[in-house]
C-alpha cells in the first residue's frame, strides 16, 4: 500500500487550495476572484499548470470560462495586475469562446500592446483568407 500523505489533505491545505485564484476562476466565483486579486495581485502572474506547451495564466483561464462569462471589471483587473498575460494565446482563447462578449474582446484589443495587437491582426487576416 502507498502511504497516504495526510498533510496534503489537511483542512488548512484544502482551504488554501480552494482560495487560490485559479480555483476561484474555475468555480466562476467572480466576486471571490476580484477579492483575491485585491489581496494577492501577484497570483495573476503565476502560470497555471495545464499539461499544455503553452503558458496559461489566470487571464487566459478566465477568458475561456464558458459556464459563466468573466465580467468586464474582472478582465480589466486581471490585465492591470499582469499585462504580459494578454498574449496571442489569450486572444485565441477569446475567439474560441462564444460566451465571451464582443465588448470583452474589444477590451482585450484596446488594452493589448502594439506587438500583440499586430500579431492578432496578422493571424485574423490569415484565417479570414483561409475561410474565403
Amino acid at each position: 500500500e502507498v502511504p497516504l500523505d495526510i498533510e496534503k489533505y489537511s483542512p488548512l491545505n484544502l482551504s488554501i487550495t480552494m482560495s487560490t485564484l485559479s480555483y476561484l476562476i474555475a468555480k466562476c466565483d467572480w466576486d471571490g476572484v476580484y477579492q483575491r486579486l485585491l489581496e494577492k495581485p501577484e497570483e495573476a502572474a503565476i502560470p497555471i499548470p495545464t499539461g499544455s506547451k503553452e503558458t496559461v495564466y489566470a487571464l487566459h483561464q478566465a477568458i475561456c470560462s464558458r459556464v459563466k462569462p468573466v465580467p468586464r471589471k474582472i478582465l480589466l483587473t486581471l490585465i492591470k495586475q499582469y499585462p504580459n498575460a494578454l498574449d496571442l494565446n489569450a486572444f485565441i482563447g477569446a475567439c474560441e469562446n462564444p460566451q465571451l462578449s464582443v465588448d470583452s474582446v474589444k477590451l482585450l484589443l484596446d488594452t493589448s500592446v502594439p506587438k500583440v495587437y499586430q500579431s492578432v491582426q496578422k493571424n485574423a487576416q490569415h484565417y479570414a483568407s483561409i475561410a474565403v
